[in-house]
């Protein structure tokens, strides 16, 4: 497998603002708790990949493909990390800097969310990095196919949504409706488990979303932005179908059990 130097920003003028770069650290693998509770996207625009990842946490294969996608090189003082390109190959990318004020744990420690943004940005580009689909972020991390369902007469089709999820031991995510100019976020009720407990939720549009579970007819989602944050405070929230239907355009899913 080909190993790719970065190619990303290269500089602290090429990022955003409240975001650099910094050298990775040791241990990385052995401090990640591998929950997806404790990922945070921050401020880059990857939620397809961050909610990938988070989804992949859900389960022990998921957790397994992630942990062998990465490997410490004493000698380059840095990680190897496996990606996959667009047109499906493998890619072994050494990363030596994360992006600081990108994806990572929350207590704000680097983790293997920080090593995979690192290596997406220097795979595909600066832009390429924030602009692709749900099912990119399957095929980049695990190169599984997948299906995808969209809006067909006002509906998701609630079989396509059952098909994932962690309870049934998959990878599922949806995404939001597309941000045109009447539209905006979404102010919708959801519901914590097991409280019940009815709260608001800013659904953010353009947005990809972890589907969990379902449970009693609701949808419980994850949103990448991760503990603490301002749209749904973190951690998964439970909306009705009515409210699925109306805030997001489609869902993409796939089975993930072995290596691969």
């Amino acid at each position: 497998m080909a190993v790719t130097r970065p190619r990303g920003p290269r500089s602290g003028d090429d990022l955003p603002d409240g975001v650099r770069l910094v050298p990775v650290v040791p241990g990385i693998l052995d401090d990640d708790p591998s929950d997806p509770g404790r990922n945070a996207q921050r401020a880059l625009g990857d939620c397809w990949l961050i909610a990938t990842i988070d989804a992949l946490m859900e389960t022990a294969d998921g957790r397994t493909r992630l942990r062998a996608g990465i490997r410490w090189d004493a000698a380059a003082r840095g990680y190897r990390v496996r990606l996959h390109d667009r047109m499906g190959r493998p890619r072994i990318v050494l990363v030596t800097r994360v992006l600081q004020g990108g994806a990572g744990l929350d207590d704000g420690g680097q983790g293997i969310v920080s090593l995979y943004e690192a290596a997406a940005y220097a795979l595909y580009g600066w832009n390429g990095a924030r602009s692709h689909l749900p099912s990119f972020g399957v095929r980049a991390l695990t190169n599984t196919r997948t299906f995808t369902r969209v809006r067909l007469a006002g509906r998701i089709s609630h079989a396509a949504v059952k098909s994932g999820g962690s309870a049934g031991g998959g990878v599922c995510l949806a995404g939001t409706r597309p941000l045109w100019p009447w539209e905006a976020k979404r102010i919708v009720p959801a519901r914590r488990m097991p409280s019940g407990g009815t709260f608001e939720v800013s659904v953010e549009p353009d947005h990809v979303y972890e589907i969990v579970d379902i449970r009693g007819g609701l949808i419980g989602l994850r949103n990448p932005w991760g503990p603490g944050n301002t749209a749904d405070g973190g951690g998964v929230f439970y909306v009705t179908r009515g409210v699925f239907d109306a805030a997001f355009f489609g869902v993409t899913g796939t089975k993930v059990t072995g290596l691969g």
